[in-house]
């Protein structure tokens, strides 16, 4: 595991803030999100010009910070939503 060599400041709210939500990706996701777009395939289809993988790691990323969290629903195939959290 990378360790980095100057520690992060986690006392500073914008560095915080930008470790969070920085990114290329993560803050059109978060929009996607709040005009009601849940489904993967969704918010692949409204943010267009990033990858698919791209946007699932950032979506993890974020999952990961809890700003959003997936909704696995049952059934075949398994349907994902994702929906932002308290803190997201």
């Amino acid at each position: 595991m990378y360790n980095k060599k100057i520690p992060e400041d986690l006392d500073c709210g914008i560095e915080v803030a930008s470790k969070v939500f920085g990114g290329k990706w993560k803050p059109c996701i978060l929009d996607s999100i709040v005009k009601g777009y849940h489904r993967p395939s969704e918010i692949h289809r409204y943010i267009n010009t990033a990858s698919p993988r791209v946007l699932n790691i950032q979506l993890r990323e974020l999952e990961n910070y809890k700003v959003v969290e997936k909704k696995v629903f049952p059934g075949l195939p398994p349907r994902v939503e994702y929906y932002l959290t308290e803190s997201g």
